[in-house]
């Protein structure tokens, strides 16, 4: 390698520009992918959120089930209006599977924490190819929408030019495990 394509690198790194990053996951009630085998809740239903991790996780639909049966620790969060055993839940979602899952039982299913600094955690606008530019970094703008329940893990110091969690903005955020 010459010592020109050396300086060539060297500038480009240098001169990275400010991206923006949205967090990925979404532990909340109304995603299907959270809940196994996608059933979500039906009127009538038990719902089980059996978990040996702590469960962060959103109630972001009106439910009308029989049963909850809550983890031992974590947080739920209620989203605005949302009611529970008032009737108001929406159609249930058509079941494909009803003949082989007849049972009223639906099971919630809650991810490990994700780490901050795996690259699937994040979404960006543009493509990104090098492992450097797939994760935010000091130079970058990290969202995380507020409609959620949110789980992350930061397992090392994480420097980031501004982090904005449901609208709120704080500039040259450094985070600490």
């Amino acid at each position: 390698m010459t010592w020109k394509m050396l300086v060539f690198f060297a500038l480009n790194l240098y001169s990275h520009e400010a991206k923006p990053f949205s967090w990925r996951k979404q532990n909340n009630f109304g995603t299907a992918s959270n809940w196994l085998n996608k059933r979500q809740p039906c009127p009538g239903d038990h719902i089980h959120i059996d978990s040996l991790n702590e469960v962060a996780t959103a109630i972001d639909i009106n439910l009308d089930v029989a049963k909850i049966l809550f983890p031992d620790t974590g947080v739920m969060f209620f989203g605005k209006g949302v009611a529970i055993g008032a009737d108001k839940q929406e159609s249930c979602p058509e079941r494909a599977d009803a003949d082989e899952y007849p049972s009223p039982e639906v099971y919630f299913e809650d991810d490990e924490f994700l780490s901050v600094f795996d690259p699937a955690s994040w979404a960006s606008v543009e493509p990104r190819d090098l492992h450097m530019n797939q994760i935010p970094s000091q130079k970058d703008d990290v969202t995380i929408d507020g409609n959620w329940a949110t789980q992350m893990m930061v397992e090392d110091t994480w420097y980031l030019r501004s982090l904005n969690i449901a609208g709120r903005v704080e500039e040259g955020k450094r985070l600490k495990n």
